[in-house]
């Protein structure tokens, strides 16, 4: 028979051994937990940057309405324009009166950047035209591309509704009303022709 002295030694150890096992499978999940942590932070941080559709991509590069000129170096990409043009916007522009606009002219390609009427000096892209194979948008989408391929890259897009009922010649236009931004695509006989991509001032 057990004396009371070797029970009670036996409750003793069963509670110190039953807390270390505690213990023990409490640091495994804090350790486990920690570890997943640092998993899910290192994802979002290697997570790249998503640019809104509103932009186009040359080689390494990409251009997007309202970047300025201070992030976008044009002439790194593009090199020197064919022609240069600097106005100073009017009394019809109402509040925007005495605004700049300067068009850069490309080989098959427009770009019209906007200075508001107190700076004259940093320009942010205000309109882009594209009327060659150059550049594409983020869903590879550029000039040459079929209809299909288009309506299967942006398939909440729209016919423009300026009378023309052909759906294979006509113009198909996505927009963000919030910030202003708009991007049509021409099409002929079932072909982008051309892509332009605006800000419209509010």
């Amino acid at each position: 028979m057990k004396t009371p002295m070797a029970i009670t030694m036996l409750l003793i150890l069963s509670t110190i051994l039953f807390g270390c096992s505690n213990v023990m499978d409490q640091t495994k999940g804090d350790q486990q937990q920690i570890e997943e942590t640092d998993e899910t932070q290192h994802q979002f941080q290697n997570t790249p940057i998503v640019k809104d559709d509103y932009t186009l991509v040359i080689g390494d590069h990409t251009i997007s309405l309202k970047s300025w000129d201070t992030e976008v170096d044009l002439s790194e990409v593009f090199g020197q324009p064919k022609t240069e043009k600097l106005d100073v916007l009017g009394e019809g522009a109402d509040t925007f009166s005495g605004s700049y606009l300067k068009t850069l002219e490309y080989d098959g390609l427009t770009i019209t950047l906007f200075s508001p009427k107190d700076n004259g000096k940093q320009f942010w892209i205000m309109s882009i035209d594209l009327q060659n194979s150059n550049l594409k948008t983020l869903k590879g989408i550029t000039v040459g591309s079929s209809l299909s391929d288009l309506k299967d890259a942006y398939q909440n897009i729209e016919m423009v509704l300026d009378g023309r009922t052909d759906s294979n010649n006509a113009a198909y236009l996505i927009s963000d009303k919030e910030e202003y931004k708009q991007m049509t695509f021409e099409v002929e006989n079932g072909v982008v022709k051309a892509i332009k991509l605006n800000v419209e001032l509010p």
